[in-house]
């Protein structure tokens, strides 16, 4: 599968796409890490996708608007995939760079993806850290193993089937071609990642760090990994048709499957940062309540899933 198919000698410019929705708080850090890029002479714009409800971001986003920083205004809340589609179809830059509004980058972060770029890779993306302001918090490092142990970020430069969205690039007429991001309200970055891959092989670079600001609200979190719990279900039964994700044995390999996931969370600690393995422990009672209401969501995803793909089909049934 070649990704050789533009000009490695011509100049880039990049777009920086970035959804938004109350994101005050943080969304400061994000615009002082793209500003503090080695390469910023290569940010040909920086496109913040808000829709934010709380009066005070949207007037903090026209307070840092610039000739580079752009707001556009999404209307009421949207789902990120939304956003992030938004922001794509005014984007002029060559590659489009995806970051969140709670999570900021490293100074070499453009440096490294497009020095790839200009190998030929068209799509991939970088690993994720605890920013410091956070590595006393069991709570945040819970997430970071139960949302992100895959993108520690240690190993090789490597093919990767996905890569997380809030520090993913891909060239933008590739972007254009696959159709974007599917509108739904989580995985999408997983079913992003199946339809590039028909294409071209994403390219995990794990020096390409993105600091994560995580959440500390311990009922927020909760709420949140349910959600994700739910649309992995969705993931996996889009994409792969094993017996285990049908009918009433899903439900009886559930507490295996919530098993070895912990598990397996726990090898890539060992084998990638062991460093980390203290505060794994320390954040293990997070991780098993985390992971358990992560199940939750996947066995509410097993009830929800044919109802509500029966729903989109008929939505799509032209009446009359």
């Amino acid at each position: 599968m070649s990704n050789n198919n533009h000009n490695p000698s011509k100049p880039y410019s990049v777009t920086v796409i970035i959804p938004s929705y109350n994101s005050h708080k943080t969304i400061g850090w994000t615009f002082k890490g793209i500003k503090a890029q080695t390469k910023y002479d290569l940010i040909k714009e920086i496109i913040v996708v808000d829709s934010s409800d709380d009066g005070i971001t949207p007037d903090f986003l026209k307070s840092n608007e610039d000739d580079i920083l752009k707001v556009t205004r999404s209307g009421s809340r949207v789902m990120p995939a939304i956003q992030r589609n938004i922001g794509a179809r005014s984007a002029t830059g060559d590659l489009l760079c995806f970051v969140d509004s709670d999570a900021f980058p490293a100074p070499n972060w453009i440096e490294l993806i497009i020095e790839e770029y200009n190998k030929g890779y068209l799509a991939g993306g970088g690993s994720y850290r605890v920013p410091e302001s956070q590595q006393d918090k069991p709570i945040a490092f819970a997430q970071y193993f139960l949302e992100f142990s895959q993108f520690i970020g240690y190993g090789k430069r490597r093919h990767q089937i996905m890569i997380p969205s809030c520090n993913l690039f891909c060239d933008r007429i590739l972007f254009n071609k696959v159709g974007g991001f599917p509108i739904i309200r989580a995985a999408e970055d997983g079913f992003f990642g199946q339809k590039l891959n028909q294409y071209v092989n994403m390219l995990y670079i794990p020096e390409a760090v993105v600091y994560h600001i995580f959440r500390e609200n311990k009922d927020h979190v909760l709420t949140n990994l349910r959600l994700l719990g739910k649309y992995a279900y969705y993931y996996r039964r889009e994409n792969y048709s094993h017996v285990i994700y049908k009918g009433i044995l899903a439900y009886l390999f559930v507490p295996a499957f919530l098993g070895f996931r912990v598990t397996r969370i726990f090898v890539r600690v060992l084998r990638t940062n062991r460093n980390y393995v203290a505060n794994f422990i320390k954040a293990t009672p997070m991780i098993i309540h985390g992971t358990m209401m992560w199940g939750k969501g996947f066995m509410e995803g097993m009830r929800d899933y044919n109802k509500e793909k029966k729903v989109s089909q008929e939505e799509k049934v032209p009446v009359g």
